[in-house]
């Protein structure tokens, strides 16, 4: 399961945040890096798989946090790159739909 939060905006599209249910609420720290997961902008409403892919597929950018996610998006070629923070991955990606 993963948590979904869909941003509408009218000059850039939809810019979809999608973290694994597992660490959302969590602050990822290392070093001076820090991803915030319990900013607003990462609450949102919890998804199966295929409901999440079925908004990814629609949205102009992606923010991705977590090893479920990142793995999901890597199978279906929408990541090929990724950065870790504490070892766990994120990345965020434009897409050209």
């Amino acid at each position: 399961m993963f948590i979904v939060k869909i941003h509408d905006s009218e000059n850039s599209g939809n810019i979809i945040s999608v973290v694994d249910k597992e660490i959302i609420n969590k602050e990822i720290v290392e070093g001076n890096k820090i991803l915030d997961l319990t900013s607003d902008f990462y609450k949102g409403e919890e998804m199966d798989e295929e409901t999440t892919l079925n908004f990814i597929k629609k949205a102009s950018h992606l923010n991705v946090v977590g090893e479920k996610i990142v793995t999901l998006l890597k199978k279906i070629g929408y990541v090929e790159e990724t950065m870790k923070i504490a070892n766990v991955p994120f990345a965020q990606i434009i897409l050209n739909n």
